[in-house]
């Protein structure tokens, strides 16, 4: 096992890390203002359509990158450093489990619109464990999907669903009025969506099983800890740097040993979040039997990490922290947010002990 870049994956972390900045903090604050129904800005589309991101994990022959886990948790956490909403943590979990469990003529026709970013794959996973959706012996999808990412504007689905016989993973392709979609603008900008099936046909739809459920599930957490790492990382920075510029009895704040050490806390905090991720991501792509332990251990990781660091940061900014115009309470809530979709710190942890023996 090696943490040492290839040369694609020092490339992919460049190039998002200049598209990211291209899209800048402006346009998560333009969604907080928007109208329910808008996901995205169209800049942010546009880069990241032409950056081909969403093909990372697309194999060759149907126009992707066919690279692995460890690049797209590079390219997610580029991503959480500038606050990016987009549709990339879809297109990466579509792309995962299509590749290895879809039919070849699914795979054929939805890969290759991933990987060309020609449409939009939502995610209903929240509860993936007892799934609120249920498959009917009549072959019809019915219930409701809460907090579904990605899924307002979506042109197909992944629903961790329940059966007879336990639980499957369905790509539904969707159209306009085809199942009721209620979307709420969170606090960072994002949208999450409750997705109500009221025996959805499944005609068109395809059961991709068990296995890929759990292999969705592992692949979005693994998302979202990078993601959360690159958020927390940003704001970590931003704050060092404030308290080198601010004084005080005409010292730096920075040279303040009390505050010196609370900062190496949450450094080595965030080194640990991060390997935690990078580990998680390697033995993914390794096919670790593992894997599901090293998942746990890297979202509870970064969900512990995201909600203290970021209070941290906040304190350590004082009066001008808790003021809506300053980004830091922006990092706060995407980070907050982030921790908790597909289970918290208090959830993966019990993952971890369970997988454990205990």
């Amino acid at each position: 096992m090696s943490f040492i870049l290839s040369n694609e994956q020092e490339m992919v972390r460049g190039s998002t890390r200049q598209m990211a900045a291209a899209i800048s903090l402006r346009t998560a604050r333009e969604l907080l203002a928007a109208e329910p129904k808008v996901a995205y800005g169209p800049e942010t589309l546009r880069h990241v359509t032409d950056s081909g991101l969403g093909g990372v994990l697309v194999p060759e022959e149907f126009g992707g990158a066919a690279l692995d886990m460890m690049t797209a948790a590079l390219a997610a956490r580029e991503l959480g450093r500038k606050l990016v909403t987009s549709p990339l943590l879809g297109a990466t979990v579509a792309a995962c489990t299509l590749a290895r469990f879809g039919k070849r003529d699914l795979s054929r026709d939805w890969l290759s619109r991933i990987a060309q970013g020609d449409c939009i794959v939502g995610l209903a996973l929240e509860n993936h464990d007892q799934p609120t959706v249920q498959i009917s012996p009549q072959g019809k999808l019915s219930g409701k999907a809460e907090w579904a990412v990605d899924t307002a504007s979506a042109d197909a689905l992944l629903v961790a669903a329940a059966t007879p016989n336990g639980r499957t993973l369905v790509f539904a392709p969707v159209g306009t009025g085809e199942v009721s979609r209620v979307a709420t603008r969170m606090a960072d900008g994002r949208l999450l969506t409750a997705v109500n099936f009221e025996n959805f046909a499944l005609a068109g739809s395809v059961d991709l099983g068990e296995d890929a459920l759990d292999m969705a599930f592992k692949v979005a957490c693994v998302w979202l800890a990078a993601n959360t790492c690159g958020t927390v990382e940003e704001i970590f920075g931003r704050t060092v740097e404030y308290l080198r510029e601010r004084k005080q009895f005409d010292r730096s704040l920075a040279s303040f040993q009390a505050l010196q050490h609370r900062l190496a806390q949450m450094h080595c905090d965030l080194e640990d979040a991060w390997s935690a991720t990078q580990r998680a991501a390697i033995a993914l792509d390794a096919g670790d039997p593992r894997a599901k332990l090293y998942v746990a251990v890297a979202k509870a990781k970064t969900s512990d990490v995201a909600s203290n660091a970021v209070a941290e940061c906040l304190q350590l900014h004082g009066g001008i922290g808790m003021t809506e115009e300053h980004d830091v309470g922006l990092y706060l809530k995407a980070a907050r947010l982030s921790s908790e979709l597909l289970g918290g710190y208090t959830y993966h942890a019990d993952k971890v002990a369970s997988e454990l023996g205990y």
